[in-house]
């Protein structure tokens, strides 16, 4: 199957329009008021003090006290994190009162220069350098009212801090004395802790070894239980007539039984003989093994051998091998039946081996498959026969074992210890609301500003961006209709604005542009090998990137960044290897941007309604 033509990397180039929203805020000049300038600058040092005094008064002392009692509580608390191995809070230094001596300072100073500026005020009235209105005399009674307000609310902020130094020092005290009494609790549970993780870990050990008992028995139990279980599986089951109603299992069955039978035997050997501190009942390994083994031996014995005549002449042969088990099994005292757990494993053993010989004789030859199965029926005849009268008897299976460790209680928990962190608290009383209800008069205005002017337009593309990009990418589809392709843009544009032009220091607004992005595309046409290459379709993406704005205006070249996002949406049109795209972008991030030249700010606001055409020529390449 050949390649896709429309698979490729392509260049091109973009050609747009973009509506854009410009603006500008500019002072409009009217005539000069007759309005003094030296008693307007006058004016405005002496309110600029003023404002000084009242934030000094308002914010900045207080700020000040604020900040040492917060590195004086940071201090505390990187002692009370080693508290347990320094046990000092001595270091903590209290509150000093020529904390204030630098803002008492600056305020002696600020109150100065403002009796100095409201001297000078009075002076230009008397020497009729202001008019001497009831405006002006008023002007300069009430600056004097607020002279003599801020003195007094400095006098009495000073006062109040100092008798919140003085209680908070005394409150560090008292806190001091508090903690150490805690300190010594603290040490005493320090003690109790340490026998608490010694106890701790001692039952963490004993913790550790009842599990491990725990589980070695679980084991044990389980696999002799599941031992038993499966010897039991065979009895014979008889109704209430006495005929037996169960079916004797096939010889594979039977087969895979004894061989869990004989694993679950292997297995419990193996756990007593790894666990011989756990599992001290109820047998001997050695012993254990040695009757498995005499199972075994007894089963190979010759008189016990796979014997059609033999069996014959015991009558067939389940008593055959009933009469192999009580006269090859000398440890047992009645018949076949064990009276101990061990005489039951030797039993088992002898079964297993004999069932295992027999599954042999196919290998070795020999035999006709009417005695091997005559023998294999025999030996599950006379397991059944020996299960049955096992279970009418006693059962001689060992006991379960137990757990030889007792459950270790675990110690109890001391209290934690106590460390408190001393905090004493701090406030102030002095109300500064006489300050800020104080309104300073006003007795000058500007002489040349009286107001500003805002220009804008609203028409859609009145103003607008001319913009070009060289573009890059590639492009694929995975489907007969479906592709994408990756897309990026080097691009310059020009801003074309009548709002901007009237202004006579502007000059230009261009910007350069470092976008990338990626569309997918749905071609609805799309020809069939042999037939002219002419597709067209739909495509839809986003696009993002850098854009430097560049002012040229006042002589000056102000450079402003920003970020854009776009969705992109349109038609594309492809004849052979030639794309051509026609579509619309959409901004989706809001660019506020703004410059200032001299008195005037011009400002673009670019957002959603701000839509852009645009035209693009791509050529694939290879």
């Amino acid at each position: 199957m050949s390649a896709d033509v429309r698979d490729g990397f392509f260049v091109g180039g973009r050609l747009g329009l973009t509506n854009v929203s410009p603006s500008y805020e500019a002072p409009q000049h009217n005539a000069s008021n007759p309005s003094d300038t030296q008693a307007f600058a006058l004016q405005q040092q002496l309110n600029a003090d003023i404002d000084k005094l009242v934030a000094n008064l308002n914010s900045i002392a207080i700020k000040a006290i604020e900040n040492a009692l917060k590195n004086n509580k940071e201090t505390y608390r990187a002692q009370n994190n080693q508290v347990s191995t320094t046990g000092d809070v001595n270091n903590l230094d209290p509150l000093s009162t020529p904390l204030l001596n630098g803002l008492e300072s600056q305020d002696n100073t600020l109150e100065q220069a403002i009796a100095q500026k409201i001297g000078a005020l009075d002076a230009m009235i008397a020497n009729k350098q202001i008019p001497d209105t009831p405006e002006i005399q008023q002007a300069s009674t009430e600056y004097a009212n607020i002279l003599k307000a801020l003195q007094e609310g400095s006098k009495n902020l000073i006062h109040e801090i100092n008798d919140a130094i003085d209680a908070y020092n005394k409150a560090l005290d008292a806190a001091k004395a508090a903690y150490k009494s805690a300190l010594e609790k603290h040490q005493q549970t320090a003690q109790e802790n340490t026998q608490y993780q010694q106890k701790e870990r001692a039952y963490d050990q004993q913790k550790q070894q009842y599990n491990k008992a725990s589980g070695v028995v679980n084991d044990y139990n389980q696999t002799l239980d599941n031992l038993i279980q499966n010897i039991r599986e065979y009895v014979p089951q008889y109704n209430n007539q006495g005929d037996q109603i169960s079916n004797p299992p096939s010889w594979q069955a039977f087969l895979n039984n004894l061989k869990s039978i004989s694993g679950n035997l292997d297995a419990i050997n193996a756990m007593i003989s790894a666990n011989k501190a756990i599992l001290t009942m109820p047998w001997n390994p050695q012993e254990f093994s040695q009757y498995q083994q005499d199972g075994y031996h007894e089963a190979q014995g010759s008189a016990c051998r796979v014997d059609q005549s033999a069996a014959q002449a015991a009558g067939g042969w389940g008593q055959y091998f009933i009469n192999c088990i009580q006269n090859m099994v000398p440890k047992l005292d009645q018949g076949i039946l064990p009276t101990n757990p061990y005489q039951l494993i030797e039993v088992q053993s002898w079964f297993y081996q004999k069932a295992v010989l027999i599954s042999d004789l196919k290998k070795i030859g020999g035999y006709s498959e009417n005695t091997i199965q005559n023998a294999e029926e025999g030996l599950i005849n006379a397991y059944q026969s020996y299960l049955n009268t096992l279970s009418t008897s006693s059962f001689p299976t060992p006991g379960q074992a137990h757990n030889p460790y007792p459950t270790p209680t675990p110690p109890g928990k001391p209290p934690p210890p106590i460390s408190p962190l001393p905090n004493p608290k701090f406030s102030y009383k002095f109300s500064f609301a006489k300050i800020a209800s104080l309104n300073v008069p006003q007795f000058a205005t500007r002489p040349n500003l009286s107001g500003m002017v805002h220009a804008f337009s609203n028409a859609f593309y009145h103003d607008m961006g001319i913009n070009g990009s060289l573009v890059a990418g590639y492009q694929h589809f995975f489907s007969q209709h479906l592709g994408f392709s990756l897309d990026a843009f080097l691009g310059y544009g020009y801003i074309r604005s009548p709002i901007y032009t009237s202004l006579p220091f502007f000059k230009r607004l261009q910007d350069v542009q470092v976008n990338v992005g990626g569309n997918l595309i749905y071609d609805f046409n799309t020809p069939e090998n042999g037939e002219s290459h002419a597709f067209y379709g739909i495509f839809a993406g986003v696009q993002g990137g850098s854009t430097n704005f560049v002012l040229s205006a006042g002589g000056q070249n102000l450079w402003r960044a920003s970020y854009n996002l776009d969705v992109d949406l349109g038609l594309r049109f492809q004849f052979s290897t030639n794309i051509i795209k026609w579509g619309v972008d959409l901004p989706l991030l809001h660019q506020d941007i703004n410059w200032q030249i001299d008195s005037t700010h011009l400002y673009l606001d670019e957002d959603f309604k701000d839509i852009g055409i645009f035209i693009t020529y791509e050529k694939l390449i290879f």
